[in-house]
């Protein structure tokens, strides 16, 4: 049985006010996680970013490089931070890691959003990973051909700095 209100309009049906009621409430909680700082990488202007990548002197086609931005990993303790001590402040949002694949001369061009689009300018631990096959969207059963600190970015030991106008230099790797 529906009941009128004091205007004379039918009043919504129970399910249907709580519907609303859920809907609004969805939407508040939506809107207060709003923030006008950046959250992502998208946020940042990109820069052209392009590099070259060796194994014993010898490039390595098809290998995928992945530059992860130090000041997220040394928020979340991923990277030991220049001092030697931790960070304890909140995990940072998750940002876009600028990435690659090797061409068949050991160059590569960076892309965070698009193809070759480059990365946001800062500092970043750089991972290597090599399995001798072009890189797939699924896990491959392929061996990596490099050693595994080259997929750490704490272990890796490769830092590089992506600044507008700079060249990356020359990564490396034994």
């Amino acid at each position: 049985m529906r009941v009128q209100d004091l205007a004379g309009r039918m009043a919504p049906s129970g399910w249907m006010q709580s519907t609303r009621c859920t809907l609004a409430l969805l939407i508040a909680v939506v809107a207060s996680g709003c923030s006008s700082e950046p959250v992502d990488s998208i946020d940042k202007p990109l820069f052209p970013a392009a590099g070259k990548v060796l194994y014993r002197g010898k490039p390595i086609p098809n290998a995928r490089v992945t530059f992860h931005p130090v000041e997220s990993l040394n928020a979340v303790g991923a990277v030991p931070s220049p001092s030697g001590s931790g960070s304890d402040t909140a995990p940072p949002p998750l940002v876009r890691t600028p990435f690659a694949v090797v061409k068949e001369d050991g160059t590569f061009e960076l892309s965070t959003l698009k193809p070759g689009d480059g990365a946001p300018e800062g500092e970043y631990a750089v991972t290597v990973s090599w399995t001798g096959e072009k890189p797939v969207v699924s896990d491959s059963d392929a061996p990596e051909k490099l050693p595994l600190k080259y997929q750490n970015p704490a272990l890796s030991g490769l830092r590089v700095r992506v600044s507008q106008g700079e060249p990356i230099p020359e990564l490396k790797l034994n």
